[in-house]
This record gives C-alpha cells, structure tokens and sequence, in this order.
C-alpha cells in the first residue's frame, strides 16, 4: 500500500524515506504533505511509461498539492536524499502554513530548480550541492549524494561532466567522501559548507 495513503488518517504522522525510494507514483489516490527534511525529486510519466526530469521539492515545499484539486498524483514522486514527510496543514502548523505560504516558498523553489539548469558545470553543482543542505546549516554537513545519473538529469549535464566537477570540488575541499553503499551508487559525503560559496 501507497504510504502516504496508509497514514492519512494520522494526522501525526510522519513518514521517512530512504535515498532512492519511491513516495509516490504518478496517477496514486494521495494527499498533501510537507517537506520536513530532505529532497524529493518529481517526474512526469510520459505515454510510453517513462520517467523525464520535472522538478524538486525542498524543506518547507508541499508534495501532493495536486491531489487537492485532482484527487491523483501528477508525478512520479521519489526521496532524492533521506527525508521527511508530515501531513499538511497539520494542525500544529496550520497557520505558519498557509496556502499563501506555501505557494511563495513554491516561486522560491521553482527559482532554484531553474539556477541548476544554467550557467558553469561547477556552479550548478555547487547550487545543487546547497539543495542538500538544511534551512539550519551546520558548518559541515553529512549527507547522502544522488546516483551520477539523478544529479547529471537535474543540472542538464553530461554523467562525465558531473563526476569530473565532483572530483574537483574533493580536491578543493569542499565535499569528502565518507562511504559509498554498494550496489545503488550513492555515496556518503561530508559538505564544507563555508566553502560551497553558495546559498
């Protein structure tokens, strides 16, 4: 069962995804839900059954806002890094959360998606690198990077292109790795925040 559907009717829940795993699927009965943590990625199912790039959802973005109106999911939605879902509004939250609110920090959002698409190789990965990162950022910060393939797709680079500005921000010192989990390709790493020179 779809487990954002299953958690509906707690509306203290809170769901925890893995890197990688599937929210959502695209045409799914659903609900709306905050970002507490973490990175969801969005993708459009075109008729032949494949997934195209279509955008992120960030701390404090809204997932399932379509289901409000449609009452089914438009995209395919997947945890792009570790993260959290709660129930929006929620009641704790209802008025911070606002709908008004939620579509300003939508704009917000939608501005640094396009940021990730333009400009050098290594500022859009170091844009991405920052999408990563919390609202309240540590001055190192572990996390677990995307496969190649998720952060070549969303910064309309080359695989190659990616992983040789990786290597490059390693030598700077602006991410090192910690560990990479077999088997899936996402690697652990720690992000010097005070040297990515990006917000």
């Amino acid at each position: 069962m779809n487990p954002l559907m299953s958690s509906i009717s707690d509306p203290a829940a809170t769901l925890r995804f893995d890197s990688g795993q599937l929210i959502q699927e695209a045409g799914d009965a659903g609900s709306a839900w905050r970002v507490a943590n973490g990175v969801v990625r969005f993708d459009a199912i075109n008729p032949g059954g494949e997934p195209t790039y279509a955008g992120l959802a960030m701390e404090g973005d809204i997932v399932g806002a379509d289901t409000l109106l449609f009452g089914r999911c438009s995209f395919r939605t997947t945890a792009l890094t570790p993260c959290e879902l709660v129930p929006w509004p929620g009641a704790a939250q209802a008025e911070r959360d606002s709908l008004l609110n939620a579509l300003m920090l939508g704009e917000r959002r939608a501005a640094r998606v396009v940021a990730l698409r333009s400009g050098q190789a290594v500022e859009r990965i170091r844009r991405l690198l920052g999408v990563f990162l919390p609202q309240a950022t540590p001055a190192v910060f572990s996390t677990e990077l995307p496969p190649l393939r998720d952060m070549a797709e969303i910064t309309a680079l080359t695989i190659e292109t990616v992983s040789r500005t990786l290597s490059g921000l390693r030598r700077q010192g602006v991410i090192e790795p910690e560990s990479e989990r077999r088997g899936n390709g996402r690697k652990s790493c720690r992000i010097m925040t005070d040297l990515l020179g990006t917000t």
